[in-house]
């Protein structure tokens, strides 16, 4: 399950920020994962989240599997390897819990890569 959110100007530089986020195994396999990540980058995405679905009821889609921390981390390291600058990958993210933070340490990154 893919979702993306446009966030206008948080981090402050005229541009909308813009991040993806990813709810791992209603049935995605790796190479999928890696191909969204492939195609996000191509799009110039770099802020990207990766959290467990969790099945909130019965009438919703079933839990597939669920991922392994180590997979969490697989998948943080391949996303930085190509080229994110904010990754949150673990089994509990959530797009939004933590999202000013996140905002905060993504700025913090762009003005290091792109030094502002």
């Amino acid at each position: 399950m893919l979702g993306k959110a446009a966030d206008l100007d948080l981090d402050g530089d005229g541009k909308i920020s813009e991040e993806e986020w990813a709810a791992a195994e209603m049935g995605e396999n790796k190479q999928s994962v890696v191909q969204v990540m492939d195609d996000m980058r191509a799009a110039d995405i770099d802020f990207l989240t990766i959290g467990q679905y969790l099945q909130p009821t019965p009438k919703h889609h079933a839990v597939d599997r669920f991922v392994t921390p180590d997979e969490f981390q697989i998948y943080e390291k391949t996303a930085y390897n190509k080229g994110f600058l904010m990754v949150s990958a673990t089994p509990l993210t959530r797009s939004s819990y933590h999202a000013g933070d996140d905002f905060l340490r993504l700025r913090h990154a762009r003005m290091s890569k792109f030094g502002k």
